[in-house]
């Protein structure tokens, strides 16, 4: 488990948790478009905690996990038991049972900390790919790691000047350590946030980059719930935890919807913009009846 910086909440020091949801790939082996099959997501979604105190978040967590474990109302549950390797090893809020489910959200909402999210629909960028296949990461072709690197700048682009240290922890995904590629798509946003405003001071914030497997940090595991939340919404229009989830919101970005000039729009809690059921039925409403067939 990472160690925190500082063992005291400091606002010289953030702390970020990365974790997706969804599927980034958008053709199986054969170059057949996935998108749109039974199985495959809709949305490919990128998020994250801040917290300037992330051991409480940890701490409270891990004592949940070991009450659940100790209580034996729970020992039916075929995810409490050690050798599924599932919730009796770490929350992960697709697979927990509804029970569990519910105290984590109880417990992790109790705790002072900041979701956001970018999503980004599959359904319109396959039909970009289809239409171009060029303008896609250096080698002008589509990847998986491309998008996840796009969609990390937008995550981070207004994050990367204020503390003194950010310490910026990516949830594990398969078997290729991309640490070296996360820091230089961070040091990237960093540049062209400065580059934008070449009178801002620039903080030389220090970043630290890390990936990590869910298992062994907790944070990690805050964050797959709250975008489980929020994917819940995008796929299947079920707001019962996204309405939980948003008024820890500091905003959500959805690049794919451009009915605004400029592109994306951006749901804000504090400009009192909510993100809530009707706000994306209408958002599909209009995706339907704009979306290129693909």
């Amino acid at each position: 488990m990472p160690v925190s910086l500082s063992s005291n909440a400091s606002p010289d020091h953030r702390h970020y948790f990365v974790d997706e949801a969804g599927d980034p790939v958008l053709f199986d082996k054969n170059g057949q478009l996935n998108v749109g099959k039974k199985g495959c997501s809709n949305f490919f979604l990128l998020g994250l905690i801040s917290t300037e105190n992330p051991d409480a978040i940890r701490q409270s967590l891990t004592a949940l996990r070991a009450d659940l474990l100790a209580d034996s109302s729970f020992a039916s549950i075929q995810s409490m038991k050690p050798v599924k390797c599932k919730t009796a090893l770490l929350f992960h809020a697709n697979t927990d049972h509804s029970r569990v489910r519910e105290r984590v959200f109880k417990t992790l909402l109790s705790h002072d900390f900041r979701f956001s999210a970018v999503i980004r629909d599959k359904r319109a960028l396959a039909a970009s790919v289809l239409a171009a296949n060029r303008n896609f990461g250096p080698t002008g072709r589509y990847t998986p790691s491309w998008l996840y690197d796009t969609l990390v700048d937008s995550l981070f682009k207004r994050r990367l000047h204020k503390p003194k240290t950010a310490n910026i922890v990516f949830a594990r995904s398969g078997k290729r350590d991309r640490v070296h590629a996360l820091r230089q798509a961070l040091e990237r946003t960093q540049r062209k946030y400065y580059g934008r405003r070449p009178n801002a001071v620039n903080g030389n914030t220090q970043l630290v980059v890390e990936v990590e497997a869910p298992m062994r940090e907790p944070c990690l595991q805050a964050a797959d719930y709250c975008l489980w939340a929020l994917q819940r919404l995008c796929e299947t229009n079920d707001n019962h935890y996204w309405n939980m989830v948003w008024p820890k919101c500091s905003y959500i970005i959805d690049l794919s919807d451009t009915r605004k000039k400029g592109g994306a729009v951006y749901y804000a809690l504090r400009d009192k913009k909510p993100l809530d059921q009707r706000a994306w039925l209408d958002r599909e409403a209009w995706a339907v009846k704009n979306r290129e067939g693909i």
